[in-house]
């Protein structure tokens, strides 16, 4: 019987996977956004409600991270093997979990901990696209893949507001209290309309990696961030540093040699990838990193307790912040038509630029103005650095492309953490000690820290010039641009 629609010319219907499962995918990713990228606005507040350094605080940024490449990097291989409905559940079983540890949690520790489930369960919307990708298609698929890439910035900026007034209001342990609701539903919705996707076989996953990248990440990034207090030739520095040092050079010979690693460094190796990895790794992810760990001890430290600041709320931090996501959010659709135009190397290029308004940060943040200015301009930075998977994709084969896809996922996850620990140890050189136990990062730590975020912008300036357009495969993804354009 031959079908009708063959008959007719008319199209195959969309598939149309549903609003609530949609709104399931959805909620996952504002869950992790609040709760972790709600406590930008307070780590001053948080520092000074624990008494404990910007060293110690800022763990509370690494430990999601942690949790995200280690525990989180396995979830798409076992997504691939079990089904990603299955994994996406237990991922936003991992955030309740983490969620309800931090709203108990009276410690850093604990804290991090509960930070730590939350991370690991943050590869939702990776799951949450190959549900799209198999349950919904044409517009319909379009629609919701849009909502997902839109949710990122509009999160953020809605997890900086509710973040401070609900602490304004109430308390920060609420925020979690919220968010355990809120998984909880998704949990429920998950449960009743996320429908699985096919299994794949042969799939093997990287287990022994992603252990190994969660080892030696504690073992190096806590001594770091705690040098300036316990001393860099102290027993309990050393003891964690050496064996991490160690167990950092086996993890890369077994990542070298295993067949299918957590972090393909035979792929990262590759003319095109690797230039895409360290400037979005290093410039986009470590250097604006900088703008938020130092931003609520910039707008909120009183002057005459700091000599730097403002004294302003949490509120002002927010807004502060929030400019950088919406300035991403806004320049980030025009970067496929400014790539045509003058070519994706350049425009990974302008990337980098913006991360250099680090330096005008460090050395004129006396003004309100400046901040505003100054954080604007880099969050432009992530608007132009979606090219950098793009650059990356074009320098390997079609069928390659998922490999590259989790190389740059990955090295986000790794520079969030190692961008905490040196931050972190930065805050910390030199401190004010303000009473009660609390220490304030004094103003040189601050100029000190926008120093090395406007280096690494530097460095992706360089690191682009080095990108060969003719060797990336344009011609193999269909796309316009050509070898003159991309130089």
């Amino acid at each position: 019987m031959v079908n009708g629609s063959a008959i007719t010319g008319s199209a195959p219907a969309e598939k149309d996977g549903g609003w609530p499962q949609l709104i399931a995918l959805l909620a996952s990713n504002v869950i992790y956004l609040v709760a972790w990228t709600g406590l930008f606005p307070l780590y001053a507040t948080l520092a000074e409600h624990f008494q404990v350094s910007g060293g110690t605080i800022l763990w509370t940024y690494t430990a999601p991270a942690l949790g995200a490449v280690s525990i989180g990097g396995m979830l798409p291989g076992f997504g691939r093997l079990w089904g990603n409905r299955r994994v996406f559940l237990f991922a936003v079983a991992a955030m309740l979990v983490g969620c309800m540890i931090a709203a108990l949690a009276q410690s850093v520790l604990v804290l991090c901990i509960g930070l730590f489930a939350l991370g690991a369960g943050a590869l939702a919307m990776g799951l949450g696209l190959g549900i799209i990708a198999h349950h919904y298609s044409g517009r319909k698929m379009q629609r919701a893949i849009s909502m997902v890439v839109f949710i990122i910035p509009a999160g953020t900026i809605v997890a900086y507001w509710y973040s401070t007034i609900i602490t304004r209001y109430f308390h920060w342990h609420f925020i979690y209290w919220t968010m355990v609701g809120l998984a909880a539903v998704t949990l429920l919705l998950g449960i009743l309309f996320v429908k699985e996707t096919p299994r794949a076989t042969g799939v093997r996953v990287d287990v022994v990696g992603a252990l190994g990248v969660l080892v030696w990440g504690i073992l190096l990034l806590l001594p770091v961030s705690q040098a300036n207090s316990w001393g860099w030739s102290s027993g309990r520095t050393l003891s964690l540093l050496l064996p991490g040092i160690a167990v950092f050079f086996s993890w890369v010979v077994w990542e070298l040699r295993t067949k299918d690693p957590l972090l393909n460094l035979r792929v990262v190796a590759l003319s095109g990838v690797w230039q895409a990895t360290i400037i979005y790794g290093i410039a986009l992810v470590f250097g604006t990193s900088g703008f938020s760990v130092i931003m609520s001890y910039l707008i909120e430290t009183p002057p005459e307790l700091g000599g730097y600041g403002f004294g302003r709320s949490f509120y002002v931090t927010a807004a502060v912040l929030s400019s950088a996501s919406l300035t991403g959010a806004i320049t980030a659709p025009f970067y496929p038509a400014l790539s045509r135009h003058i070519g994706s190397k350049w425009v990974l290029a302008l990337a980098g630029l913006c991360v250099l308004a680090a330096f005008p940060l460090a050395a004129w943040h006396s003004q309100l103005w400046m901040i505003v200015l100054c954080s604007a301009v880099s969050g432009m930075a992530f608007g132009w650095g979606g090219v950098a998977l793009q650059i990356a994709t074009e320098s390997v084969s079609p069928e390659m492309g998922v490999i590259v896809d989790g190389i740059i996922l990955t090295c986000q996850n790794l520079m969030v953490a190692i961008a905490g620990a040196i931050y972190g140890y930065v805050l910390t050189m030199n401190v004010i000690d303000v009473g009660e136990g609390y220490l304030l990062p004094a103003g040189s730590t601050i100029t000190g820290a926008m120093i090395i975020a406007g280096v690494t912008g530097v460095i992706a300036l360089l690191v682009a010039l080095t990108i060969k357009p003719h060797r990336l495969i344009v011609a193999d993804r269909g796309l316009t641009e050509s070898p003159a354009k991309a130089e």
